[in-house]
Order: C-alpha cells, then sequence, then structure tokens
C-alpha cells in the first residue's frame, strides 16, 4: 500500500477517534470550531484519496486485456471444471457423452496461450453425473494427477 493510503486511514482513524465525544475533550468553543474544521479537513482529504485511488483503479481496469481462448471441450459435453496447481498450471476437464450414455472424462491443459490436445482419462456408462457431483482432476507434488469420477452402485437414478 503507499504512503497515501496509509495516511488516509490515519487520518480516518483520527476522525472517529475525533467525533467520539468532543465535548468532554474540548471544554471551549473555540477549541470545537477548531477541532470541527480539522475533522471536516480530514474527511475532505480521506474524500480526495478515495477519488484519487478509484481513478487509479479505473485506470488499470481499462488496461486490462480480456481476450477469448477457444473451448477444447467440443459439442456433447458437460461438466467442465478448471484446476490451477501449485506452479499456476492450468487444467480443464470435462465430460464427453458418447453414445450408449458413455460418459468420458477428457482434460486439456492450457500452456503457452492455448489448451493442449484433449486426453481421455477414464469412460463408463454407469457414472453418476450432474452439475453438483462432476468429477475433477489434481495433479500432486510429485508431478503425478489423480481424477475421481462417481460410479452408480445400482440402476436407480440416484443409486
Amino acid at each position: 500500500m503507499s504512503i497515501f493510503i496509509y495516511l488516509i486511514i490515519l487520518l480516518f482513524r483520527w476522525y472517529l477517534y475525533m467525533s467520539k465525544d468532543n465535548t468532554k475533550i474540548l471544554k471551549t468553543t473555540e477549541r470545537k470550531m477548531t477541532i470541527n474544521k480539522i475533522s471536516r479537513f480530514a474527511l475532505i482529504f480521506m474524500i480526495l484519496g478515495a477519488v484519487t485511488l478509484s481513478t487509479s483503479i479505473s485506470q488499470t481496469l481499462a488496461q486490462t486485456v480480456v481476450t477469448e481462448i477457444p473451448n477444447p471441450a467440443g459439442e456433447n459435453t458437460e461438466e467442465a471444471n478448471l484446476y490451477a496447481d501449485d506452479n499456476g498450471n492450468v487444467y480443464l476437464t470435462w465430460i464427453k457423452k458418447g453414445e450408449k450414455r458413455v460418459s468420458s472424462l477428457m482434460f486439456s491443459k492450457f500452456e503457452d496461450g492455448d489448451w493442449s490436445t484433449a486426453r481421455k482419462i477414464a469412460e463408463g456408462n454407469d457414472w453418476f453425473v450432474n452439475w453438483a457431483d462432476f468429477p475433477s482432476l489434481i495433479s500432486t507434488p510429485d508431478g503425478k494427477f489423480a481424477a475421481h469420477w462417481l460410479a452408480k452402485s445400482d440402476v436407480g437414478t440416484y443409486a
């Protein structure tokens, strides 16, 4: 944080402290008026600081460029899930729906500004997949991957 923001915080805290109970702290009317003028000055300073800060943030956001990256999943897919590991690698997993209720868990790694070729992790026709119970992928510290998916235990809808 810049020194300017620290000053704003300090002045705001001082303003709150002084505005708690001016009547006990200050005995004369003249001193109260002086404190009120200083309090107004502090409030104006804080407002100017907030405007300056918001202008700075607006300029930073205006300079941000958003680039659309094509989705590697393609058609007949659902339940996409993004995962970033501790090294900053980004992975996308999704379910590809096939014939005869076969579902395939696919993944792709984002590298050099594009998604890698999609690779299949597993497939099955007994998976339990919905918006809340979707397969996912993680990487381990030694560079290996672990994936999970739910298989139905019976023929019922929620078995």
